[in-house]
């Protein structure tokens, strides 16, 4: 008596075993689309986040200044960070710093009103400026 194959063994010529180069071709390209629409995402995400950290740094200076108006003292701190420069006229700070070749710069402008010091902030570029500074 003959011995048969048996079938539906998995060892058959018509069972596919890996991805064929066009479904390897198509999961590139869409990762590609993905990488595309989130790169600009991203990029924003990281100058708010530089804008914020120099907004942040301004914050032992701002108060300083606040005091120093209500008081009638020099406005300006003697000893801030390199990249903190402060306007002796008018209080204003100012502190700079680049990103992937855009430069970030948030520029805090004092005001009085009713005795309370009030700060204008300015942050460029304007899409850099986090919620804080809005």
């Amino acid at each position: 008596m003959p011995i048969r194959e048996r079938q539906g063994s998995g060892q058959g010529r018509g069972k596919s075993h890996g991805f064929t180069i066009i479904e390897m071709m198509i999961v590139v390209a869409i990762m590609g689309v993905l990488v595309a629409l989130t790169l600009p995402m991203l990029s924003n995400y990281l100058l708010k986040v530089k804008a914020g950290r120099l907004l942040a740094e301004l914050e032992g200076p701002k108060l300083i200044v606040a005091e120093s108006w209500q008081s009638g003292g020099e406005l300006c701190p003697k000893s801030l960070l390199s990249s903190i420069t402060c306007n002796s006229e008018s209080g204003a700070l100012q502190n700079t710093a680049a990103l992937g070749g855009t430069d970030i710069v948030v520029k805090l402008t004092p005001t009085s009103s009713g005795g309370v010091v009030l700060w204008s902030c300015e942050i460029t570029p304007h899409e850099a400026a986090p919620k804080a500074c809005l």
